[in-house]
């Protein structure tokens, strides 16, 4: 999957090595989205993103001249996840400790046979079929479009009373469409639906949860007055020997005195920035920028959430953090706004992957504009 060695996802701060590469879920069975900008590779087995490469930010310190910003185990990536119910609403005895109503789009950590589960193409249990550039192809390795036809997801866990999969709770479905056309941005179209017969289902969704290595330090916004943003809005203290309890939290969305903004709004996208590479004079353009659109008026910004925002660390309608984790010290940054998913209804979203930084000038379909500006047209025209 790109990795060379072990010591090539060590973490920096403190050093903690992860995984080897075949330990990762979608080693051996990806689908390569590739431009001249960017790669990225998928998972057939739901579609979660295990890779996301700048090819603008050359490096020859790293495997194939290139660096994965992507922190790329299963419960990490880049990927759309679902939680509804408290702790152990579920199940009491949950093997991956949350025992919640917890769609993942990589699968569960652990089921009925103690091994991680995840939707396999072609499996009638879960309807999931592949299409790569128009042709029906569970087998894809490469593509520049690809549908992940709709599927149910998988639990995050299972315990003896909630034994998987699939159970009869599993209802939430999951439909991912993948265009890599633009050599300037990859978009991802994401359907859900909550196909339970009456019941709905309020809770939190990460549309999409991106899990950077940890080597991106420093990240930028717009203001909740919509202020394009003259320098960082945040940065990530580098202190070597940093232990787990004195990591960083940051919410775009905060109480005062938080560390972020004091109002519910939804910043509509961020860029992260690889502090690392110009550090170490190995790597130039080390930025990547993701935005993320709503479709219809539930969640969209032509229709904004303006009520107080609740205790510090607490979601509200608008929930966006980035926060550096426990879990080897990633940096994951969250879309999670609440929001309840009405059975028998499709809630459509997409995100897109820029390569550049905010304020980079690119030439798309939208015309010659900054990224910013790009993603403003894009917002628009998905409305």
């Amino acid at each position: 999957m790109g990795w060379a060695s072990p010591s090539y996802y060590e973490d920096t701060s403190p050093t903690s090595p992860v995984a080897s590469a075949p330990e990762f879920r979608g080693f051996g069975r990806s689908i390569t989205f590739q431009n001249t900008n960017y790669r990225a590779r998928a998972d057939r087995h739901g579609g979660a993103f295990y890779e996301f490469y700048n090819l603008r930010m050359a490096d020859a310190t790293s495997p194939n001249n290139a660096e994965n910003a992507l922190f790329p185990n299963f419960g990490a990536a880049l990927q759309i996840a679902i939680f509804s119910g408290g702790f152990f609403g579920v199940d009491t005895q949950p093997c991956g400790g949350l025992g919640i109503w917890n769609p993942t789009q990589a699968g569960a950590t652990c089921g009925v046979s103690g091994n991680p589960l995840s939707p396999v193409p072609g499996d009638s249990a879960n309807t999931l079929a592949i299409t790569c550039d128009g042709v029906a192809n569970n087998s894809c390795t490469s593509a520049t479009s690809a549908t992940w036809s709709e599927h149910k997801m998988i639990n995050w866990d299972y315990g003896p009373t909630y034994t998987g999969p699939y159970n009869a709770g599993d209802l939430a479905k999951l439909t991912q469409v993948v265009d890599s056309s633009s050599p300037h941005y990859m978009q991802v179209d994401i359907t859900i639906r909550n196909d339970h017969p009456t019941m709905d289902r309020p809770g939190a969704m990460e549309i999409p949860t991106f899990y950077f290595t940890n080597r991106f330090r420093k990240f930028y916004h717009p203001s909740n007055a919509g202020t394009l943003p003259s320098s960082p809005s945040f940065t990530f203290p580098t202190r070597p020997g940093i232990t787990d309890s004195a990591n960083a939290v940051y919410l775009v969305m905060d109480t005062p005195g938080g560390g972020g903004s004091p109002a519910c709004y939804d910043p509509g996208w961020v860029t992260a920035e690889n502090t690392f590479a110009v550090a170490n004079g190995a790597a130039t353009n080390p930025f990547i920028t993701i935005a993320w659109f709503y479709k219809g008026s539930y969640l969209d910004l032509a229709n904004p959430f303006t009520g107080p925002c609740g205790p510090a660390n607490q979601q509200s309608r608008w929930h966006v953090d980035i926060s550096e984790g426990r879990f080897h010290d990633v940096i994951k940054l969250s879309n999670a706004p609440r929001l309840t998913l009405v059975h028998g209804t499709n809630y459509n979203f997409r995100y897109v992957i820029f390569p550049y930084k905010w304020d980079e000038t690119i030439s798309t379909s939208y015309g010659t504009h900054t990224v910013a500006e790009t993603i403003a047209l894009m917002r628009a025209a998905y409305r």
